[in-house]
């Protein structure tokens, strides 16, 4: 499964990123919502993981 993962707080997002990846996920992590957005609109993605406590 190809996960995109927002998350602005780079503690919490290695740890979930460490945990899907030996989950044999494919994640692809970005910091801001900006980013997610972008990604989310010009990449295909099975699931998105957001953080609805973003700046």
């Amino acid at each position: 499964m190809r996960i995109l993962f927002v998350e602005d707080d780079r503690t919490i997002a290695s740890f979930v990123v460490k945990g899907l990846k030996e989950a044999n996920h494919v994640v692809d992590h970005v910091d801001n919502g900006e980013d997610g957005l972008h990604r989310a609109l010009t990449e295909e993605y099975d699931l998105a993981i957001i953080d609805i406590m973003l700046p």
